[in-house]
């Protein structure tokens, strides 16, 4: 073959790989937007979104850990009064909770942690009666506008608190320690309720003024079972996202704000935070995980 010819010849193959690739291509676009038609206007969960974005290596500080198998509070940020809390063998780590689908796989921990509180001066946070507490904390990396952080635990009431509120979990702000959101049970009633959101979209419904009143509530939380609870928040301070999961059954689905403020990162702090009371009151917590990314 000529030189001549042999540039005719590599010319037809870029051509040819040209050709191929753009039929490539153009199956994949049409197999994209066939797949997106399919899907139609389902709303993945943010859940979800974490698994796809670490899968594709976007920030992601994978899954924290705690099942206190190792009889230690060490993975802790900060504890707040130790002396309510002991590490004990798992009771009832088979009962869970009746709600349909429950997941008892991650339920089989040997120990867990139990938290107890009692209106005694050293259970009173700078002897502020209305901060009666025992509680611990756990701070992600950082979370700014757009992040995504999910929150799971497993909790267990050996009697069911008075009907005052009992904050067993919230985020707060790292500066200014105000509150973004809280889960509070009163009695057999679990709630969740927003501090700084000025107005919520509840489930695609239409947006409404936020009164600080419950977004969402569950009233039939049973004594000496087993409940996991997952908050999926995504980090905005206007239009952010919490998602509530009881026993890997999705509850609600909120579009508010978050942050408390876009300089402050936001930390989770599980226990009890009440009132002062004489009563002495307990929960059992177990198998807590925070994913950030």
């Amino acid at each position: 073959m000529d030189k001549l010819g042999m540039q005719q010849y590599y010319r037809n193959r870029v051509i040819g790989i040209k050709n191929s690739a753009s039929v490539v291509a153009v199956t994949t676009l049409v197999a994209l937007i066939l797949a997106i038609t399919l899907i139609g206007s389902a709303k993945p969960s943010l859940a979800e979104s974490a698994l796809v974005q670490a899968d594709n290596s976007v920030i992601s500080t994978g899954i924290w850990h705690e099942n206190f198998d190792e009889q230690s509070l060490d993975k802790w940020s900060y504890i707040l009064h130790p002396q309510g809390i002991s590490i004990r063998p798992k009771p009832n780590p088979a009962i869970t909770s009746a709600l349909p689908q429950t997941s008892t796989s991650a339920m089989a921990q040997d120990y867990a942690a139990l938290i107890e509180i009692t209106g005694e001066q050293s259970y009173l946070w700078r002897g502020i009666d209305a901060l009666n507490r025992v509680e611990l904390q756990h701070k992600p990396a950082y979370t700014r506008e757009g992040q995504t952080t999910i929150v799971s635990w497993q909790f267990m009431l050996p009697n069911l608190f008075s009907d005052d509120t009992h904050q067993i979990a919230y985020w707060e702000s790292d500066k200014t320690y105000r509150q973004s959101y809280r889960l509070q049970l009163n009695g057999a009633r679990m709630s969740l309720v927003s501090n700084i959101a000025k107005t919520v979209v509840i489930s695609d419904q239409p947006e409404t003024q936020n009164v600080q009143q419950a977004l969402w509530q569950f009233d039939d939380i049973k004594t000496n079972v087993w409940y996991t609870v997952k908050l999926a928040t995504r980090w905005s301070m206007n239009k952010g996202h919490i998602q509530v999961s009881l026993d890997n059954q999705q509850q609600v689905d909120l579009t508010l704000q978050t942050l408390v403020a876009s300089n402050e990162n936001m930390f989770v702090q599980l226990g009890v935070l009440r009132e002062r009371s004489e009563r002495v009151e307990s929960i059992w917590l177990d198998d807590v995980k925070v994913s950030h990314f």
